[in-house]
C-alpha cells in the first residue's frame, strides 16, 4: 500500500493506519473493472520509477529491488535505449520470483538478440534452472539460432513441446510483447507483437503442435522464471489472474 522510505514521487510517503472490508454487491460491471485494476497492479517486474538500476552486476540474492532472485549467471537492471527499466543478463542465468498464478494470462516485453535462446517459465513448481529434473511447469521458449517461439511443457524435467513456429519467425533484435492465456478449460494461447516494426497481436501460427494447445498436467504454481543467455533482456512481466464472474 505504501512506503515509508520518503523517496521523491512515492505514492504514498507514510503508513496505512485504517483499513476496511465493506459488504457490498457488485454490479458485473463493477466487478470487471476491480479485476482489471487489481492485475495492473500485479506486475512481477515493477521495472519503472521505484526500481533502482544495479551499479554493477548481481551474481546472487535479490537482483535490486525487483523481486526477482538471481539463481544462476549474473544480471544487471539497466534503462534501455527506450527509457524502460529492464533485467539484462549479463552471463547466462536464472531469476526467479514467487507466483502461485497458473490461470490467467501473463505478459513480457522481451528482447532478443541474434544468438542464444530466451525462457519464459511462467508456471514452475520450483525455482531451479529451467528443465531440472524435478521441475514441473510451462515455459514459453525462444531461440535465435532458427528465430522460433513455442510453449513447451515439463513433467519431472522432462521437455514435451506443445507447439513451436516455423523458423524465422522472429526478428533479430527486434522488441517482442509476449502475451501467455490460460482459460479454466486448461487451454493455452500464445500471442506475439513485434513492437520494432508496430505489427499487430497475432496468435503464433504453429509449425509443430498447436496453438491453442489444451494440456492440464500442471494446475498449481509456485514460481516464475526467468532464463536468459547473455545479452537478452526482459521487462514489464505481468500476471491477470483468471477473471471471476462476480454474479456467479
Amino acid at each position: 500500500l505504501g512506503n515509508d522510505l520518503g523517496g521523491a514521487g512515492r505514492v504514498l510517503n507514510g503508513h496505512v493506519f485504517y483499513a476496511a472490508v465493506f459488504d457490498q454487491n457488485l454490479t458485473t460491471a463493477q466487478g470487471a473493472h476491480l479485476y482489471h485494476e487489481l492485475a495492473q497492479k500485479l506486475n512481477l517486474n515493477r521495472l519503472q520509477e521505484d526500481i533502482i538500476v544495479t551499479p554493477s552486476s548481481v551474481s546472487s540474492g535479490n537482483l535490486s529491488n525487483t523481486g526477482f532472485e538471481v539463481l544462476s549467471g549474473s544480471f544487471d537492471v539497466v534503462v534501455d535505449s527506450e527509457g524502460d527499466k529492464a533485467i539484462e543478463c549479463a552471463s547466462d542465468g536464472v531469476v526467479s520470483i514467487p507466483s502461485s498464478g497458473a490461470y490467467g494470462r501473463w505478459e513480457a516485453t522481451v528482447s532478443p538478440r541474434d544468438s542464444g535462446f530466451v525462457r519464459l517459465g511462467f508456471i514452475s513448481n520450483n525455482k531451479e534452472d529451467i528443465g531440472t529434473g524435478g521441475q514441473s511447469g510451462y515455459y514459453v521458449f525462444m531461440g535465435m539460432t532458427n528465430n522460433n517461439i513455442g510453449l513447451t511443457r515439463l513433467i519431472n524435467g522432462a521437455a514435451t513441446s506443445l507447439f513451436l513456429s516455423a523458423n524465422s519467425y522472429l526478428e533479430d533484435d527486434s522488441l517482442y510483447r509476449i502475451v501467455i492465456e490460460r482459460d479454466a478449460d486448461n487451454e493455452f494461447s500464445v500471442y506475439a507483437q513485434n513492437l520494432s516494426t508496430n505489427g499487430p497481436l497475432e496468435l503464433i501460427p504453429a509449425n509443430t503442435g498447436s496453438n491453442p494447445v489444451t494440456d492440464a498436467n500442471t494446475v498449481a504454481s509456485s514460481y516464475t522464471i526467468i532464463q536468459l543467455d547473455t545479452g537478452h533482456d526482459v521487462r514489464n512481466f505481468k500476471y491477470y489472474p483468471l477473471p471471476i464472474d462476480p454474479t456467479a
